[in-house]
């Protein structure tokens, strides 16, 4: 569960810095 929950949160702070900074 805490992998889980580790993987959500990588993947939404990559979201997020790809929304803060775009290309």
């Amino acid at each position: 569960m805490r992998r889980l929950l580790a993987l959500l949160r990588r993947h939404r702070r990559r979201q997020n810095n790809l929304l803060l900074d775009p290309n």
